[in-house]
């Protein structure tokens, strides 16, 4: 995408209630109400592979310095950690 570029990603059918981009800007990570975190492309919007998923809503996401890693936290008192070479 270039600076003037937007994209709408649809996903999450409650708020969106984090959101961080990996160190790269190459994928952004989101958690909801609804769901568990996701990983999208930056560009196109599509849908990450994740291997591991909450059951409960996403209340946190953060990825690594690497971005290889994400973080996400739940309302289960549950921490997740992910590695994915799509993340990165």
């Amino acid at each position: 995408m270039e600076p003037d570029d937007s994209c709408v990603v649809v996903g999450h059918d409650t708020p969106v209630i984090a959101v961080c981009f990996s160190p790269c800007g190459t994928s952004v990570a989101t958690g909801g109400e609804d769901d568990p975190a996701q990983a999208w492309d930056a560009r196109s919007g599509e849908l990450l592979p994740m291997e591991v998923q909450h059951q409960d809503a996403g209340r946190s996401v953060c990825y690594s310095s690497c971005g290889r890693w994400m973080a996400s936290g739940n309302t289960l008192h549950l921490l997740l950690l992910y590695y994915s070479r799509a993340l990165s």
